[in-house]
This record gives structure tokens, sequence and C-alpha cells, in this order.
């Protein structure tokens, strides 16, 4: 009788270079994933602290809060506006640590002057500091110009008479629109007689209007909020996790937040600090002068600043416009302790930003996704808000 074969069992055993190929597949599908969430939440967060030039052409011509906040919300160039805080607000020891200021015992041309600072971060005029009209733009330059600014007025009679800035307010022909009982002292008229004129802020439209940028503030704000709430949401309601292996931690919602908050207010410090360096005022003909018409115009003569030729000019202001903007530098100590607010908002800005860094880092990719989109939309209303600055003013070319 033949042997009878016992069936056997088979189990399909994967090959070596199959188990392989399955766990190479795997991991390399994980770590593109992690790749990625590190690379929204690590990468786009450092990017707003760039953007050196749209920040410091929207922080000169800030002159009220509603700047300031809208500075704040969506922040960029948070770099900038804190180095910016530091060189205006003359704190020497930051000043130091950003490398503008060293000991004059041993590098003197390290000493970076206050009228540097005016020139680049600010939108006044000074003794040091003007602004000229090369025949294409207008011009900020360290140096005294050979610029003048007279007032043109027509009384009743058809009497025309020309003066100075400083003549017009001693006769009252202009009055201060913010102030208009403000009483000036015979320094104050011989400061608005030796000052450069101001032209950027002259040029017919070349700033939107308080309401505009109020509305644009509130927008921005709005925006800024969703940012914060958002994660909040999707921590504790939606329960999103930080990844596929990896819950969200238990710190990163609110050391996002803390951060987050921090940065916004210590970049409107820093911007309000930039600001509280110079006075601004507006003067407007005086209502209640007996009057038919007021012109405003400026005469440069010919000139070099700078290593550049300026043109000889008349820069008058657009046809309609008969009010003046100033803006000067305050007194070095005069009114707000500005170094001691220089100080708390480098503070409360850096830490700000690496508390939200690290709040960014335990949270799902989206947080930082969406901070990011409300910095580009913010940076949006900012850049809308100061479309006019590329404006030329009305000028006639003369000869000396």
């Amino acid at each position: 009788m033949a042997p009878t074969v016992q069936p056997t069992s088979s189990v399909a055993v994967p090959s070596t270079a199959s188990t392989t190929a399955i766990d190479s597949t795997a991991t390399s599908s994980f770590g593109g994933d992690d790749f990625a969430n590190n690379l929204v939440s690590d990468l786009a967060p450092l990017l707003t602290l760039f953007g050196e030039q749209v920040t410091k052409q929207f922080m000169s011509m800030s002159v009220g809060w509603a700047d300031h906040i809208l500075l704040g919300v969506g922040p960029l160039g948070i770099l900038t506006v804190v180095v910016s805080a530091i060189r205006v607000g003359g704190v020497r020891r930051l000043k130091a640590l950003v490398g503008r200021f060293v000991s004059a015992r041993w590098l003197p041309d390290a000493r970076e002057s206050r009228a540097t600072a005016e020139q680049e971060m600010l939108s006044s005029t000074s003794d040091d500091v003007c602004e000229l009209w090369n025949g294409r733009e207008i011009v900020r330059v360290i140096g005294k110009p050979k610029t003048k600014e007279f007032i043109l007025h027509t009384d009743t009679d058809g009497i025309a008479q020309v003066e100075g800035i400083e003549r017009a307010l001693k006769r009252g022909w202009l009055v201060n629109q913010s102030h208009r009982k403000r009483f000036m002292s015979t320094r104050d008229y011989r400061s608005l007689a030796m000052r450069a004129p101001n032209i950027s802020l002259n040029v017919h439209k070349t700033m939107s209007s308080r309401k505009e940028i109020r509305i644009c503030a509130v927008i921005g704000s709005i925006f800024q909020l969703a940012a914060w709430i958002i994660p909040g949401l999707s921590t504790y309601h939606w329960a999103w996790p930080k990844n596929a292996l990896e819950n969200t931690s238990n710190y990163a919602y609110p050391c996002f937040l803390i951060g987050a908050l921090a940065i916004t207010f210590g970049v409107v410090l820093c911007s309000h600090v930039i600001d509280a360096t110079t006075y601004e005022a507006t003067y407007i003909p005086n209502p209640s002068f007996n009057s038919h018409a007021t012109e405003i115009f400026r005469v440069q003569l010919s000139c070099t600043a700078g290593d550049q030729n300026f043109p000889a000019c008349i820069i008058s202001n657009a046809p309609g416009v008969n009010s003046i903007r100033m803006s000067s530098l305050k007194d070095p100590g005069s009114g707000t302790n500005i170094l001691g607010w220089t100080t708390i908002a480098t503070l409360v800005t850096i830490t700000g930003f690496v508390c939200q860094f690290i709040g960014l880092r335990g949270l799902h990719w989206s947080a930082t996704l969406v901070q990011l989109s409300v910095t580009l939309i913010v940076t949006a209303l900012r850049s809308w808000t100061r479309r006019d600055l590329g404006n030329e003013p009305d000028f006639v070319p003369v000869s000396d």
C-alpha cells in the first residue's frame, strides 16, 4: 500500500526585499509629511521678521494710533520695527546690541548721528535733514538746503502780500488746526522759520484720510483676532492633532496666544515710540481773518546735497489745497519717557516672538498658515494706505 502523503499548510512569508520596500515607502511617506509640517511651522513665522523697505515706508508716515495698530496687527518686518525704535529712541545699550553704537574711543566714525536715523525712518525735517525735488522724485538728504516756504495772501481788496511761515503766523494768516489757541513763543516761530519745508507731506493725496486709516485698522484687527481664535478652536473644539502620530501639546496654544499678543503690543509700542519723537502740525488759513485767498509755495534754489544735484524750481500746493503739514523733531528729553518705553517695547516684542514660535511648533500646521495669510492680507492693506506716496508735486522749473 502506497504511503499517504499528508497535505501541508503553506504560509506565505513575504520576502525580505518586499518588507524592506514597504518599510521604506512608509518611512519615506511619514518623513515627507513631517518635513512639510516642520517647514510650515518653522519657516513661515520667520518670514514675519523681514520686510524692511515696506515696513519703513509705512512707519515713516505713521502719525496716529490707527497707524500704529495697523502696523501691529499681522506684523511684517518685526526686526525692522524693533531696530528702528532702538535707533530713534536712543537707548545706548540697545544700540550697541544692534551694532549702531560703538564707543568713540575705539571707532569714532561708528557713532550714528541722530540725523541718519531721522533721514531713514521719519517724515520730519530739521536743521540737519531736508527734502528736495530732483525733477523726478522727492529725496531726503542730510544737509541744509536753499529752500524756503512762502504764503501768498490776498485780502478782500485784492491786495496780495507774500510772507514766510514765521511772519504769516505772527500776522494771523495761518492757525494750527489741532491747537488753534496754542501759545507760540518767539523760539517756536524762529524754529518754524529755520526748518526745511516738508515737501512729501504736502503733495496732494500723498497721505490717506484718517477715516480710511481707521477703517483699515479695524479690518486688520478683525483678521488678526480670527488668527488668534482659529488655533484655539482647532485645539480645544475640533481636537485636531499636530500630525498623524502626535497630539498638540498642552502648552502650545497658551504659549502661542501670549506670544502673539505680546508681539502686537510690542510693535504698536515701537511704532508709538518712533512717532513720539516728532511733532506734527497742520496749519490752515485763519477763518476769522479777513482774506480772499491764501496760496502756499516753496522756492528751491539749485544746490548740491548728498553728492546729488538738485535743480531750481517752485513747488506749490495743488489747486484748492491751502494747508501746510509740518513734522519736526522734538527736543531730546521732552515729553514721553522715550528711553523707558523703547526698552519695554523691545523686550516685549522679542520675548513675544520667541513664545509665539514655541507655541506654533506644538500646534496644528493650520495655525501657522492662518497667521501667515493674515500677515499677507494686512500687509496689502498697509500698502493700500500708502498707494499715493509716489505722486509728484506741482512744480515749475526756474533758472537761478
